[in-house]
């Protein structure tokens, strides 16, 4: 069976080469690879182009700059593989991955072949991430829930499940959802995934590690961009409209909550000045959408429990304090080494 990899490019020149390398190198050979040069202004769609000229298999699309989603429905749109596979540009994968992937998919008629992945921070060292430590099926009367794991803890996923979409395969017949641009909504992944999981029959996740995603961690932990909380209540009224045809009421309000809590930690470690910091914090803290929220308290537990019982005191001191004691401590902790 036919394997269509899609690769979007945008100014990775100087790991376009790497991650080339790991997909031509494959052992399963029976691949279409699509690179999508999305208007960078690097060098990439030159190097595209060269790849193209030395591999039969490799196609190229050059467009305009729209983002990582719509670049890969560029790729879907000319996909001509029984299944379909994605790659992040700036990563690379086992020589062996599609092979494991593909083998898996053939031999029980899995719609969805999931793996682990590598994450490789910026000092080198390496994660290995498994959404289970031994193989698991999945049919599909589990998948409603299953397929909740991508947004928040759920009892076959107690630890959510990785929501990127490069660590699988998919059946293309099972692909009826495009991406939606990370520029309107929090992930163009998430709702890829519950779409794709919803509407297969058999779902597969083997443990084994097989693709490296690479993470150069820039500064996330002092920077935040307070427009992601917006993204994510958009990316929440588009995931629960899609279960509202399953008979699930607003299981996504977890991924506004997941955000706030990224966001507040964020601002307490940003160089603003007080005043603005009280100003974004209160943006989250005092936003009407907490006092209709389905999130379930006896569903969180640690810091997280304390962080919406703050939340829903809509108190701005409070929620300061909180955030500045957690990252006081966390600071001083790692200062000796201890985390």
């Amino acid at each position: 069976m036919k394997l269509s990899v899609i690769i979007p490019c945008y100014n990775v020149e100087r790991f376009l080469d790497r991650c080339m390398e790991s997909v031509v190198n494959q052992s399963y050979s029976d691949l279409e690879i699509i690179l999508v040069d999305d208007g960078s202004p690097d060098s990439s769609g030159q190097i595209c182009n060269r790849w193209a000229e030395k591999d039969s298999r490799i196609k190229v699309i050059h467009k305009k700059n729209g983002g990582l989603g719509f670049a890969r429905n560029s790729g879907l749109e000319i996909a001509t593989g029984d299944y379909v596979a994605f790659i992040d540009s700036d990563d690379y994968v086992d020589t062996s991955m599609y092979r494991k992937l593909m083998d898996k998919a053939m031999e029980l008629d899995a719609d969805i072949v999931y793996c682990g992945h590598i994450k490789q921070m910026s000092d080198g060292t390496n994660v290995e991430v498994r959404d289970f430590d031994k193989q698991q099926v999945f049919e599909k009367d589990s998948f409603v829930e299953l397929s909740q794991g991508f947004f928040k803890p759920t009892a076959i996923s107690p630890q959510m499940l990785a929501m990127s979409v490069w660590h699988a395969v998919y059946r293309r017949s099972v692909i009826t959802q495009l991406f939606y641009s990370e520029r309107e909504v929090g992930s163009e992944d998430i709702h890829f995934q519950v779409c794709a999981m919803l509407g297969s029959q058999r779902v597969v996740f083997i443990p084994d590690a097989l693709y490296t995603y690479c993470y150069n961690g820039e500064s996330l932990s002092h920077t935040f961009d307070i427009a992601k909380y917006e993204r994510y209540k958009r990316l929440r009224a588009v995931i629960n409209e899609t279960y509202k045809n399953v008979g699930v009421l607003f299981p996504a309000d977890y991924c506004v909550f997941i955000m706030a809590f990224v966001l507040v930690r964020r601002i307490a470690l940003s160089p603003l000045k007080f005043r603005e910091k009280n100003e974004f914090t209160r943006l989250i803290v005092c936003d009407d959408f907490w006092k209709n929220d389905h999130v379930a308290k006896k569903d969180l537990k640690g810091l997280k429990k304390l962080f919406y019982v703050v939340l829903k005191t809509r108190s701005v001191f409070l929620m300061r304090l909180m955030a500045n004691s957690y990252c006081l401590i966390n600071y001083t902790l790692a200062k000796k080494g201890q985390i």
